[in-house]
């Protein structure tokens, strides 16, 4: 903040950083501002009169080794100054998969990283234009690691047409980098396998079947998604036993509220069910 009048308190520049342009040695900022009192003057590498809160600014394609800066003045003489010269040389994480497959009941995100270093959490952001994007969910990152790590986000979002996920990864001195962005089309979609689970679990414990017209593979994952779409449960199973035997949930020692509980076999998921965890103690 440029300004000490308590009045400018909350004008605020959000600025995001993207290393992964199509020009090679360029990168991307996209930056908004909030607070403060319409409408704003931006001046800088971007000059425009401004009249709502949130709007979406693009610098595209800057130079690396080049800086940029942005500087916004409300109606209040409020002075706030958004400036950086980033490095995209060395990224703390090396991404080995990042997509968004779209289920009956929701779009499945999966992403995995061969390395981490310093790596916070990821933040998930979801926008229906590419250029709008409203934050979804923080998931933890692994810290320092040289091991391959698996990541999936399940949002039950079912509005059809093109839908766009932004993933962001924040190191634990605040840096933020936008490590990618990927996009599914819905339209009428119908399961590649139904799963049938009571809708109520009392106290915790259920029993799972399921059927599909397609051969299963020998082995498959049973995974329990929070209803904010955090994995927090998964158990490996062999896909032609629950083709006929029920296979017992227990997850009794999760809260009570509502989970989804998808089936996935060789990376993909077939599909999903929601339930809802009740308890009498």
């Amino acid at each position: 903040m440029d300004n000490c009048n308590p009045l400018c308190a909350d004008l605020e520049w959000t600025h995001l950083v993207d290393c992964t342009t199509d020009i090679p040695n360029t990168y991307t900022v996209y930056a908004a501002l909030t607070g403060g009192t319409l409408p704003y003057t931006v001046t800088g590498d971007y000059t425009a009169t401004i009249d709502q809160a949130n709007q979406l600014i693009v610098l595209a394609n800057l130079p690396l080794g080049s800086g940029y800066s942005l500087s916004a003045t409300d109606a209040n003489d409020c002075n706030e100054t958004a400036a950086d010269n980033p490095s995209c040389m060395v990224l703390p994480i090396e991404l080995t998969t990042l997509e968004a497959i779209a289920l009956e009941k929701g779009n499945y995100l999966r992403w995995a990283t061969a390395t981490e270093t310093d790596n916070a959490y990821f933040s998930w952001y979801r926008s229906i234009d590419g250029n709008n994007f409203v934050h979804l969910v923080d998931i933890a990152g692994a810290g320092n690691s040289n091991n391959e790590r698996q990541y999936t986000y399940f949002d039950p979002y079912l509005a059809t047409g093109q839908t766009y996920y932004r993933l962001v990864q924040t190191d634990f001195g605040g840096n933020r980098r936008v490590v990618g962005t990927v996009s599914v089309q819905r339209q009428n979609l119908a399961s590649a396998a139904v799963l049938t689970v009571s809708p109520v679990l009392h106290e915790g414990i259920a029993y799972i079947t399921a059927a599909t017209d397609s051969p299963f593979a020998a082995l498959g994952q049973l995974q329990v998604y929070s209803s904010n779409g955090q994995l927090v449960w998964n158990d490996r199973i062999s896909m032609h036993q629950l083709d006929q035997t029920p296979y017992r949930l227990d997850i009794s020692h999760l809260s009570n509220g509502v989970y989804w509980i998808a089936l996935a076999t060789e990376g993909q998921p077939l599909a999903v069910a929601q339930c809802t965890k009740v308890s009498s103690r």
